[in-house]
């Protein structure tokens, strides 16, 4: 019998082998956690091979996150075994995107500045190192542009979220700025993110919203 673990890890992959052919290493056997295959001495070698797909993400930890093959006889007794390493690969982040976006500010100082704003939207991811990335977003209406600087991470599954700091100007002039946190998604070439934070300095209000921008 032929099965695949992940020895003492929890990992957040589904796993399953075939025993295939092995001139076309097509499966001959269907698709399972374990395999049964008969090997006679002096037979021809047997091929397998191994399936593995992530419902997460998976760090580069060599050492800990691996995936086990283990041979055993009828007894249960390994005869061999052999492992190994497992990572996810985050997708790539394409750098340039335009699109819309809005904001919601509520609980301000002054109560005239509580509402909803449409913008226009300009999303730069100029540098990514394994999961993590930064950006900037660009806000801009007829009256205030935003500058959100983002830094944040991306899943295998694309799976967005991080931090960000902002700063508003109303023409030349200063309006607000402030922090928060994000989420949001990659599909294919669209970001869609959804923010929320609230302003430090200026006028102090409860922000949400959201921007989606495609290459």
């Amino acid at each position: 019998m032929l099965r695949q673990t992940t020895g003492g890890a929890i990992l957040p992959v589904n796993i399953s082998l075939c025993q295939t052919n092995p001139v076309t290493g097509q499966c001959i056997s269907v698709a399972g956690p374990s395999v049964i295959s008969q090997m006679n001495a002096f037979a021809t070698p047997r091929t397998f091979a191994i399936f593995v797909q992530s419902t997460g993400n998976v760090p580069f930890d060599p050492a800990s996150n691996r995936i086990f093959v283990r041979f055993r006889d009828s007894s249960g007794v390994t005869r061999g075994s052999t492992s190994v390493a497992v990572r996810t690969i985050p997708p790539e982040v394409p750098s340039t995107h335009n699109g819309t976006g809005s904001l919601t500010q509520s609980s301000c100082q002054n109560p005239l500045n509580n509402g909803f704003l449409g913008f226009s939207a300009s999303l730069n991811i100029p540098s990514k190192t394994g999961a993590t990335f930064g950006g900037t977003v660009i806000l801009t209406n007829l009256s205030l542009v935003t500058s959100i600087d983002l830094s944040g991470t991306i899943m295998s599954d694309g799976q967005l979220s991080g931090t960000f700091i902002f700063i508003t100007f109303a023409g030349d002039a200063f309006n607000s700025n402030g922090n928060g946190t994000f989420t949001g998604f990659l599909t294919g070439n669209t970001i869609i993110l959804n923010f929320s934070g609230k302003t430090l300095v200026g006028e102090r209000c409860t922000i949400t919203g959201s921007a989606s921008a495609s290459r």
